[in-house]
């Protein structure tokens, strides 16, 4: 009976042994893994602020040439309006 159970612990610390080898390599791995992963988010932040700012240029060119467009227009209707007399 002592032998079981000294069997039994001994198969029982083998078990938690692995166990925590297991959680220590996943562990390094993930370090590993997330050591990768830091430059990459802070290329894609950089490459997405970049893109920010240029769509936010990109947004206020469109309205000087909404602006332009309409000024256009009118002097379009003005020069017509001298033609048509």
């Amino acid at each position: 009976m002592a032998n079981n159970v000294i069997i039994a612990l001994v198969a029982e610390s083998s078990v938690t042994s692995l166990s925590i080898a297991a959680l220590l390599l996943s562990h390094r791995r993930f370090a590993v893994i997330n050591k990768r992963l830091v430059p990459v988010e802070s290329s894609l932040s950089t490459t997405s602020t970049s893109i920010e700012r240029r769509m936010d240029t990109l947004h206020e060119d469109l309205r000087s040439l909404h602006k332009r467009m309409n000024a256009v227009a009118v002097d379009v209707a003005l020069i017509k309006g001298k033609l048509s007399r």
